[in-house]
């Protein structure tokens, strides 16, 4: 228990052990010290903790108990104090309760070997003490002697550390005991408190873990149990997957995955808990056995058509699977197998073929594995002490096989969701977002309370379904797949996936198991969405009884329970009292929802919006106090500030504007985080929030402000309702606020909404760098709107003197040609006009459009809407920053050093004079003594700590580093850090010393705190050695990381053979019965000219024939691309190709046809493909690297190469390119 170290050699121990959380009590001088490790499943609350105590509550799972770690002081008369505080302790405390530590005591002389013997009443303070609090000493094993040392002489031998338990603790942990280990670096025995008898008892279960990819001879484990010549051939993949298991090297107990947690309930008390969670998942998942649905679909329009059926059942493809497996999270949570998608990933060369086997085979069969569809509950507590089954929460852990198949299934799904669902469902569905739902309910309840015939007669009724996702009933699920117009092979797929499910609820890591044989949780969430629902009805009791009838039908079918007690009616203002009594009895819902929330955010802000947004300075604070004590770096809290904390209240700002209050909490809280060592103690701020909000290249540290960001997160709901005019939100909006004009014409309106002000407020961003677009030129006027494009948009110069004031765009396009009209555009423009015009050309078929200038695709991003809202509104500080001279290079070279992160941010901390020295603390009125504590020298700044002292330049003589030409001490910290930083790469050099120069300032600083401090150092020779160590192992690491990247890359894209890690890279054929057409094109910018290319091959990778084109007069590398693309669908449609799968270089152009809605800026283009395409039946456009698109590439090339101009159209490949075209069916038929 007596650590005697500091909290920076602990916090160093915590993570070399793998733990995650720590908390220590500092030591006095060399004596002393506690400290707590633990994990982040293990939940830690500190009741009480001085420098011989820590007093705290844990909970593990469903599992609480109390423990206290005791370090009994050296003195005698101290050491009673300890006994009354915990007397105090034990006298209120009747839970679980387990005493561990270095007592410093015994109860009795047997306790002791050698020195002279006590009297009675020395013991009597510890026996008194154990009495009060009820404590037994647990069994033990081992040397009981855990102490030995040598005093005046005499060898002594004492039972100083021990655990004892009280009543509680042993009725509930019966089997608990303490084994004594053997003495290591210490006078002290280590104390052992185990739970259990023995960890036999409990094993656990088996997880592989990324840990084992480093250990030696797993990889030849896995290959003895895949490969088919050391294994019998038949084996399925759970077969192989259990051999892998059960070896020693990855499944034995010298494995690194198979943990015995210390915290585990007895045997009796954990079998009886998991009796309690299965009975209550039983009952859960039991059917309600409805009546048949035949009825209820009559005249059902199906929405999905023979050619959507087609594609969903078509055969599944070997590289679906492989997508699939590599979609997984490698780090989530696996299923009762133990395998995550890490292993899978890791090692689908060897395990690849068969996998792909199986789940090619359930395809085809329809029945699952058993095996494959086992899932763990695992109950993940809601609160601090669950108690009821409700207060946890179950998480599904399927198997990463059952991912294969269901992630197939998702994928093909995916593309068809938003012609299926309602627009009155926006989660899950993309290009939807779930903000359309609570701005709509925020409309709507605004409208209970300000429009007069709202407010009289109509009522909202939020309704939460009770486990909603669980209750399904599969008939149901089925019944209703089959109205849809599913076809009956994809239904049964749907099926095969939530029906024979076998469940196993983790108690403690040990599953206990039931059948489910009525419904289960399904995997097409978007019909289920139902868990958070808003009805809109009249407030009389005849549409009430319709809307409970309505709702029983509808539960008493799909198995569907209303939570009352969570469901709420918000009526409008002004309907009578009477009625709503009437109404609430019906419905049996009483709880009025004025102050509640929809999908978490307040239905209605009536109110003060500080007080009804202030949760969310709660929960961040909240967040940002149990990071103190993860012991961050402030490496670490940079990243856990922007990637996890400022995340945290964007779903609030997506939908609505923060008070500036708000806003202003928010950073507060974010900058104490940063600034401070503790939660509630408050250190200085040395530079403002606002200067930590800029960017890195101006000095900052590239924190959001969060007003902006705000703005930023609006503007998006704004761009939406330009760019989805027929969603139910905009539709909503604009019968609300402008029923006759634009939404960019709009203003407030009488009596808005908070949600549109909102909106209004994000628009006046999004305004700033709109563009319109010319589609039809219906709504353009050629000489009054600003609609060319000239670095800022303006009206065409006028050229002649007399003109038709009401000429519209549209009278300059042919819209048979899908072009402008030449001599319309000669006769009105300058030619400088002209050629503006012509750059980018009509979309006929749409109307006109806007897009976003600042994004390439035209598609409005809030990070491009943050930087123009930062750039916009350029404070006093931000202009400050950016002025000349600035230190801002220095400091952006900092971010691009090879260190440390925390070492990073203390070198920007040096060149902002953000570093507690005396000078500067003085500067800030602290009275200090200004001679610096190392050399006596007066006054210490960051040059004298970093530079001129005696200790430093010592260091820097000893390190060899080359010196400025007249020294360090000589120059500015600044002048010194140039110097380092532009000899960075200088050959001449040393490796070594180029890479310690950021390692010598962070140890020399370090140095200086520890002598401040503690009143230790490190000799100049320790600090030299100490940075070489830190410099080789920081480096060491680096390359373990890039080598375990880049497997998982590889692995990602590449092939491997098994016994040969050298890729393979080849060309990927299509699906069964279909084509692939391989498109090659080359450019010459010089003659601008285009050679293109196409190569139609089959599954097998036979070439069916290719052709090659010459484009002329072709100004931009993206046109050529275009061109080639229309000619090769073209092509396609005149040999009557129905299936074909296109390969394409042109990575913008395949997001341009695949999401159209995302490239505005490239409307043209894709209005122009996809009208080609629509001679295809069925068409697919992947994108092709250059190495698997060889063919087409060559003879694309020899038209710009070897001047061939000649178009033509052959069967077959050209002769010579035989040996390309021989090498990819080679690969193609091996795989």
């Amino acid at each position: 228990m007596e650590t005697m170290n500091s909290r920076d050699v602990l916090v160093d121990l915590h993570t070399f052990l793998g733990y995650d959380r720590v908390y220590s009590i500092e030591p006095v001088g060399r004596c002393g010290g506690l400290a707590i490790f633990w994990k982040e499943s293990v939940k830690i609350d500190i009741k009480f903790a001085d420098k011989n105590l820590i007093d705290l509550q844990v909970q593990f799972g469903a599992v609480n108990f109390f423990l206290s770690c005791v370090y009994g002081d050296p003195d005698f008369k101290k050491r009673k104090i300890v006994w009354e505080r915990l007397s105090i302790i034990g006298v209120g405390r009747r839970e679980r309760w387990c005493m561990v530590g270095d007592f410093n005591e015994i109860l009795h002389n047997e306790e002791k070997i050698g020195g002279p013997k006590r009297c009675e009443s020395y013991f009597k303070p510890f026996k008194e003490m154990h009495e009060a609090c009820g404590m037994v000493e647990l069994a033990s094993t081992g040397n009981r002697f855990t102490w030995a040392g040598r005093r005046y002489d005499l060898w002594i031998q004492s039972r100083l550390d021990r655990a004892f338990g009280n009543k509680e603790w042993l009725k509930n942990f019966p089997a608990s005991n303490q084994q004594f280990l053997e003495m290591r670096g210490s006078d002290h025995r280590p104390v052992l408190l185990k739970l259990m008898a023995s960890q036999d008892s409990y094993k656990g279960q088996f997880r592989f873990d990324k840990r084992l990819l480093h250990k030696p001879r797993v990889e030849e484990t896995i290959l003895q149990s895949w490969d088919p010549l050391n294994v019998v051939n038949d084996l399925c993949v759970s077969d192989r997957l259990k051999k892998c298991r059960g070896s020693q090297i990855i499944g034995g107990r010298i494995g690194l995955t198979n943990f015995w947690i210390s915290m585990e309930v007895s045997i009796s008390l954990m079998v009886l808990r998991g009796e309690v969670a299965t009975a209550y998942f039983s009952n859960l998942f039991k059917s309600s056995n409805p009546s048949g649905f035949s009825h209820w679909f009559v005249g059902f329009e199906a929405k999905v058509i023979d050619q959507m059926n087609e594609r969903l059942i078509r055969p599944v493809s070997s590289e679906e699977i492989k997508d699939a497996v590599f979609s997984i999270d490698p780090s989530s949570a696996p299923g009762s197998d133990g395998m995550s998608g890490l292993f899978f990933q890791h090692y689908w060369a060897i395990v690849g073929d068969h996998v792909t086997r199986e789940v090619k085979m359930v395809f085809q069969t329809g029945v699952m594995p058993t095996e494959w569809n086992y899932t763990h509950l695992c109950l993940i507590p809601k609160v601090t002490h669950p108690v009821l089954m409700s207060d946890l929460r179950p998480i599904s852990l399927c198997s990463v096989l059952y991912k294969i198949v269901s992630k197939v299934l998702v994928k093909r799904l995916k593309p068809l969701l938003s012609l299926i669902v309602s627009d009155t469902q926006t989660a899950f569905v993309a290009e939807r977002l779930i903000s359309d739902n609570i701005l709509v309910a925020h409309e709507i309840v605004h409208s209970l309370h300000t429009m007069d015939k709202f407010a009289k007669e109509y009522m909202a009724v939020k309704t939460d379904m009770s486990k909603a996702y669980d209750r399904v009933e599969w008939c149901y699920l089925r019944a209703l797949l089959l109205a849809l117009g599913f076809h009956l092979t994809w239904v049964n797929w749907m099926m095969m996936c939530v029906s024979s499910v076998t469940y196993a609820v983790l108690i403690n890591d040990t599953p206990f198991v039931f059948q489910v044989s009525n419904s289960q949780k399904p995997i097409i969430h978007h019909l289920l969405f139902a868990d958070d629902s808003l009805f809109i009805c009249k407030a009389n009791k005849d549409e009430v009884v319709v809307l409970q009838s309505i709702l029983g039908a509808y539960g008493a079918a799909t198995g569907q329970i209303i939570n009352l007690a969570k469901s709420s009616i918000t009526f409008g203002s002004k309907v009578e009292t009477v009625k709503k009594a009437e109404i609430q009895t019906c419905l049996g819902i009483f709880k009025e929802g004025d102050a509640s929330t929809y999908l978490g955010l307040p239905e209605c802000f009536s109110g003060s919006k500080i007080e009804m947004l202030d949760y969310i300075k709660v929960r961040l604070k909240s967040k940002l106090s149990s990071w103190f004590s993860k012991s961050l770096s402030q490496g670490g809290k940079e990243i856990m500030l922007k990637a996890v904390a400022m995340a945290m209240p964007v779903f609030a700002m997506s939908c609505f504007k923060l008070p500036k209050t708000t806003c202003t909490n928010l950073a507060s809280a974010m900058a104490d985080f940063w600034w401070s060592a503790n939660d509630h103690q408050r250190k200085i701020h040395w530079l403002s929030w606002e200067k930590l909000c800029l960017p890195k290249e101006h000095g900052g540290l590239g924190f959001r402000d969060i007003g902006l960001f705000n703005q930023a997160l609006l503007a998006k709901q704004a761009w939406r309702l330009l760019q989805f005019p027929d969603c139910l939100f905009a539709r909503l909006i604009k019968s609300r606020y402008f029923p006759v004009g634009e939404f960019l014409d709009s203003d407030v309106g009488s009596r808005p909404s908070f949600g549109w002000r909102s909106i209004l407020h994000g628009r006046d961003l999004l305004c700033r760098g709109l563009v319109k677009r010319v589609g039809n030129g219906k709504s353009i006027r050629v000489w009054i709107d600003y609609w060319l494009d000239d670095n800022g948009l303006r009206a065409p110069w006028i050229k002649n003197p007399i003109i038709n004031v009401d000429l519209l765009v549209s009278d300059l396009i042919d819209y048979e040609k899908r072009d402008w009209r030449l001599d319309k555009l000669e006769e009105q423009f300058f030619p400088d006009d002209v050629v503006k015009i012509r750059e980018n050309r009509p979309v006929v078929s749409l109307d006109d459009f806007w897009i976003w200038k600042h994004n390439k695709s035209g598609d409005y991003s809030v990070k491009l809407g943050y930087w123009l809202a930062s750039n916009q509104n350029l404070g006093q500080v931000a202009i400050e920053a950016m002025m000349q001279p600035s230190l801002n290079d220095l400091k952006t070279q900092v971010w691009k050093l090879q260190t440390e992160p925390k070492i990073k941010v203390f070198l920007w901390k040096v060149l902002s004079g953000a570093i507690p020295v005396v000078d500067l603390l003085s500067y800030r009125g602290m009275k200090l003594d200004s001679r610096c504590q190392t050399c006596g020298c007066e006054g210490e700044s960051i040059q004298h700590v970093l530079f001129s002292c005696s200790f430093p330049r010592q260091v820097w003589a000893m390190s060899n580093i080359h010196v400025p030409l007249l020294g360090f001490e000589c120059g500015s910290v600044y002048a010194n850090l140039y110097h380092f930083l532009i000899n960075r790469d200088n050959l001449k050099w040393p490796v070594e010393l180029r890479r310690s120069f950021p390692w010598i300032i962070w140890r020399i600083w370090k140095n200086r705190n520890l002598f401040f401090f503690e009143g230790k150092r490190f000799t100049v020779l320790e600090t030299i050695l100490k940075v070489r160590k830190d410099v080789e192992d920081w480096f060491a690491a680096q390359v373990v990381e890039k080598e375990r990247r880049a497997e998982v890359g590889q692995s990602d894209q590449q092939v491997f053979s098994p016994r040969n890690v050298s890729p393979v890279v080849r060309w990927l054929p299509p699906p069964t019965d279909w084509v692939k057409c391989n498109v090659g094109l080359s450019w010459s910018r010089r003659n601008r000219l285009a050679g293109v290319a196409w190569v139609l091959r089959n599954d097998r990778g036979n070439v069916l024939m290719h052709s090659r084109r010459a484009f002329s007069n072709i100004s931009s590398f993206l046109e050529a691309q275009f061109l080639s693309i229309v000619w090769a669908v073209e092509s396609m449609v005149s040999h009557h190709v129905n299936r074909v799968v296109f390969g394409v270089e042109a990575a913008v152009l395949v997001g341009v046809i695949n999401r159209p809605q995302a490239w505005p800026s490239f409307r043209f283009q894709s209005s122009e493909i996809l009208l080609a395409l629509n001679g295809i039946a069925v068409w697919k456009v992947v994108l092709e690297s250059v190495s698997s698109n060889r063919g087409a590439n060559l003879i694309a090339q020899s038209v710009t190469k070897e001047c061939r101009l000649q178009s033509y159209v052959a069967v077959s490949f050209p002769a010579w390119l035989l040996g390309v075209f021989r090498d990819e069916r080679v690969l193609t038929s091996v795989d």
